[in-house]
């Protein structure tokens, strides 16, 4: 089946995730405002978590959680130190700006530096980074923090691990604002919710990463007329992106 504008008629499971892909975006935005509004709240400080208090659906109460919101630009990193932890389990996981995992940072996934300072740049960042820091590239200029340190049966030396962790900028980054907090994942999605913006207001980290190719990615932004920001759009964040080999080629 053809829609009116000639592209054909997306399938049950494009319709399905594009929703999905617009709804990973939606609900990071609003834990950002959300954790914004906390108490002594500030881009590149972490947020040392009291035991048995994370505000989660779903907390592991064996653990002690530690939070951070990171904001870097091209110019600008952040370094983060990560303290030796001996058994125990721990790790300190990046997600980006749709809700996938950048990295997690422990002795499993890290065996050759689990731990020390890792410096978090933004994509395609040039910027000096300390000699013995490991260099971690982000999806984005924002990323969200999330550790853990297993408590075990010593819950203050658990306590004294979290503390140890360590954020801060290298400088003075550019800190961006996110989109209007109106945009909320139980409301349907119209016009009002800004449905264009939102696509727009990160299309490099998600997009570029888990999507694949240009193809899929053009299929699920066409899925639902709502969604579909364009062809100029569609350039532009490939033009973000980095894809300038692509620029020429007409859209699938």
């Amino acid at each position: 089946m053809m829609r009116g504008d000639s592209m054909p008629m997306p399938d049950e499971k494009t319709i399905v995730d594009a929703y999905t892909y617009l709804l990973g975006r939606m609900l990071v935005i609003r834990q950002e405002h959300m954790d914004k509004k906390g108490d002594g709240f500030a881009y590149n400080a972490i947020k040392y978590n009291r035991l048995g208090s994370a505000d989660f659906v779903n907390p592991n109460l064996d653990v002690a959680y530690l939070e951070a919101w990171i904001v870097v630009d091209a110019d600008t990193p952040a370094l983060l130190e990560v303290p030796p932890i001996m058994g125990r389990y721990y790790t300190a996981q990046l997600l980006d700006e749709w809700g996938e995992v950048i990295v997690n940072i422990n002795d499993r996934t890290f065996p050759s530096k689990p731990c020390g300072k890792f410096a978090l740049v933004a994509p395609r960042s040039r910027a000096k980074t300390p000699d013995d820091a490991g260099r971690i590239v982000l999806h984005s200029h924002k990323a969200k923090m999330l550790s853990r340190v297993e408590l075990k049966d010593d819950p203050d030396g658990a306590v004294k691990l979290q503390q140890a962790f360590t954020l801060r900028s290298l400088g003075t980054p550019e800190i961006e604002a996110p989109p209007a907090e109106a945009l909320q994942p139980e409301q349907p999605f119209t016009p009002a919710d800004g449905v264009r913006r939102l696509l727009r207001s990160q299309p490099t980290g998600r997009q570029g990463v888990e999507l694949g190719s240009i193809g899929r990615r053009w299929r699920l932004r066409s899925a639902v007329p709502l969604l579909r920001p364009g062809e100029t759009a569609v350039r532009e964040d490939l033009a973000a992106a980095g894809h300038q080999e692509d620029l020429g080629r007409p859209m699938p």
